[in-house]
């Protein structure tokens, strides 16, 4: 299905995240790299090197399943929750954000294999999570982003763009929450747009300027949700503290707090996401 949509003087054809007709083929991944904000976030190690702060689900993240989809040899994953789409987190400035992220990376691998796959959850939910309308800095440093990738040897990457919270709990129990997800359904949408004006503008797209670069935009958007309409319960998160609780309930809940989905919601991105990779080999 396509769909012809406007935002902000923007006009856009969208066209649907997987092929109307799916013909998989094997995902060879010996190295998967990636960079995100809370829904990517897998969690601290006590051992070895890690990254982020904090798994935001009650089980495995997207990014986890999709890597033991795969059977990467070796999964590296950046993510930090309250990444924004530049150098700062929501919480404090100067390190943590997406943008960061990608920086730090290369000061220790300044040559990327062109073995690696690379999947950059772009973030940006974060910079407008006050309702400032920062759309044109979040395409800008995403496109900083992805250029910086391949002027370091990337031959494969994959970006996610925004996901729509308007409809999260954290949202629709707020005060006014009807406005304010009307206003957070129009910044994400405008953000998209920007997203893939900048990154495939036919003058100096991404795919323009770097020939050897394999690129794609996946619609995380559409992917969650899609993976949210399988679930009965999308209007709170799931607690075990009620009295008529029974071992299933947990089963029909999209949510596991107030903005992040549950790990059955996880299980279907990464699931999305393995599908995308199937068809694009």
């Amino acid at each position: 299905m396509h769909a012809l949509i406007c935002v902000s003087a923007l006009c856009f054809l969208l066209v649907d995240a997987y092929p109307r007709t799916h013909r998989p083929k094997a995902v060879t991944c010996e190295h998967v790299v990636i960079f995100g904000d809370s829904l990517t976030d897998d969690g601290v190690e006590a051992e070895g090197s890690s990254h982020g702060f904090n798994r935001y689900s009650n089980g495995p993240v997207w990014a986890e399943y999709l890597n033991n989809m795969l059977e990467c040899v070796k999964y590296d994953n950046y993510a930090y929750a309250g990444a924004t789409s530049g150098m700062d987190n929501f919480y404090f400035p100067g390190w943590s954000g997406v943008l960061w992220q990608v920086t730090n990376f290369l000061t220790t691998t300044p040559v990327i294999s062109e073995d690696t796959l690379i999947i950059v959850q772009l973030g940006g939910n974060n910079d407008m999570f006050n309702g400032e309308n920062k759309t044109t800095v979040i395409a800008e440093n995403a496109r900083r982003a992805v250029t910086n990738l391949a002027l370091h040897g990337a031959r494969k990457v994959l970006a996610l763009n925004l996901v729509d919270l308007s409809e999260a709990p954290g949202v629709q129990n707020a005060d006014g929450g009807g406005e304010i997800g009307k206003w957070i359904s129009l910044l994400t949408s405008e953000a998209n747009m920007r997203l893939r004006s900048t990154l495939y503008n036919r003058h100096d797209g991404i795919t323009i300027t770097f020939p050897r670069l394999d690129f794609k935009l996946f619609d995380f958007n559409g992917a969650l949700a899609e993976a949210n309409s399988h679930f009965m319960n999308v209007s709170e998160p799931y607690t075990h503290h009620r009295p008529d609780t029974s071992p299933s309930d947990i089963n029909y809940f999209a949510f596991h707090d107030l903005f992040h989905p549950s790990t059955f919601v996880h299980y279907k991105l990464a699931q999305a996401i393995l599908r995308f990779l199937q068809d694009w080999v």
